[in-house]
């Protein structure tokens, strides 16, 4: 009995040292704030463009991650969420607006769209699977995470994966932990995954057809 009593209080401790040093984002008295991200244009890709159009999806999201809200996480898999700091539209919705404005600067395809565009539906399509999308503190560290999947495939007259990977992520966020700073942190992680993206992908489209999805 004594044993699971400081157990609990040790989980307890740790709960508060992790609100105490993320304290600037917890204000549940006050009004939400949105945040956005914000991924520079690519720049001086060396990538022929294909005259194809490719439709940028909402990326798929693991719980809690699917959420507007904040999410800070410790070593001890402690999660916290920010009522006031939210994410102005889920991460799975942000990464695919990003992602499909980046690549219509300059990516492997003529033209870019995300769904609803009244355009010719394209024929290739990318999305994916967001596992990780967090503020995360570990020992005297905090970074802003990001691990996600893309899948780019072509219809025709079946489904065929031209690409996947597994993008994981990391920057630091200096300073003290503020909202800002974790969507600067964030936006900069995005932006090396677009770049190294826009790569793989001129990569992928210019490639042979793979006998079978890797």
């Amino acid at each position: 009995m004594m044993r699971q009593s400081m157990i609990r209080l040790a989980a307890l401790s740790g709960v508060l040292v992790l609100m105490a040093s993320c304290a600037p984002l917890f204000h549940p008295s006050a009004p939400p704030t949105y945040y956005a991200l914000n991924v520079p244009a690519l720049q001086n890709l060396p990538c022929p463009r294909k005259e194809a159009s490719l439709c940028v999806w909402p990326f798929a999201a693991s719980q809690p991650y699917d959420r507007t809200e904040m999410v800070i996480s410790s070593n001890a898999y402690q999660m916290l969420f920010s009522s006031q700091h939210r994410w102005i539209a889920a991460p799975g919705e942000m990464l695919a607006e990003q992602i499909a404005t980046a690549l219509s600067a300059g990516g492997p395809f003529q033209t870019v769209v995300m769904p609803g565009n009244p355009a010719a539906p394209p024929s290739w399509n990318l999305s994916g699977h967001i596992h990780r999308f967090a503020l995360s503190r570990n020992s005297d560290k905090v970074n802003a995470e990001l691990d996600v999947r893309v899948v780019l495939w072509e219809e025709g007259t079946h489904r065929e994966v031209r690409f996947q990977k597994t993008y994981r992520m990391k920057e630091e966020v200096q300073g003290t932990v503020r909202p800002e700073l974790f969507a600067e942190a964030m936006s900069r992680a995005l932006g090396r995954l677009v770049e190294q993206l826009a790569r793989d992908l001129c990569a992928a489209v210019a490639g042979p057809r793979p006998h079978s999805p890797p």
